[in-house]
């Protein structure tokens, strides 16, 4: 793959059981150190799945 463009279609055709993935560039540059309030926080936390082997690293997220 030569351009971000090109990186963006093919993931665009890749699949997990079914479904396909929702890919759009970001070209924000995020601040480091912003963080959720535990409050917010909680919100997304019930949503999340960690692997006990991994549970920093690997997280999956439901959808709402």
């Amino acid at each position: 793959m030569s351009t971000v463009k090109d990186a963006i279609e093919w993931t665009k055709t890749m699949t997990w059981k079914g479904v396909k993935p929702i890919v759009e560039l970001v070209e924000q540059v995020y601040e480091k150190g912003v963080t959720l309030c535990k409050k917010a926080f909680r919100k997304i936390e019930d949503r999340l799945i960690r692997d006990e082997a991994l549970p920093k690293y690997y997280v999956k997220i439901i959808p709402e």
